[in-house]
């Protein structure tokens, strides 16, 4: 006798694609932390635990989330991009124009000068 295997539903897929409140609160912690601990210590020192800890959940939490740094990296990468458009688009809408590259420029600068003001003294991002 064969079991029958139980079907997918709508509901079911929307359960697992919809991310739920602790997770939306979650994701842009961590990814917030990766930004953090890779300005501070590059990519080579930014590590699974760094993160964690930088972010306030464990190791295991993290990796619930993100299979590997390079997973989280991107996903970081990703999120910072979708955020700096989010930015320009509001200040000069999406169409492209000379005045949308002059707001990426911009944005680019302060973002950059920011940065450079956080990190501590003697630190870099580049290869060590």
């Amino acid at each position: 006798m064969v079991e029958s295997l139980p079907t997918t539903t709508a509901s079911t897929v929307a359960a697992v694609a919809e991310p739920s409140a602790i997770e939306q609160r979650r994701k842009p912690q961590i990814l917030r932390a990766v930004i953090d601990v890779v300005t501070e210590e590059g990519f080579d020192g930014a590590t699974m635990r760094k993160i964690a800890e930088r972010a306030s959940v464990s190791t295991g939490m993290l990796t619930y989330y993100y299979k590997s740094k390079n997973d989280l990296i991107k996903d970081a990468i990703k999120a910072a991009y979708a955020s700096f458009t989010g930015v320009v688009n509001a200040q000069v809408g999406s169409d492209y124009s000379p005045a949308r590259i002059m707001a990426f420029f911009e944005r680019m600068v302060s973002a950059t000068r920011a940065d450079v003001s956080r990190r501590p003294s003697g630190s870099s991002t580049g290869p060590r």
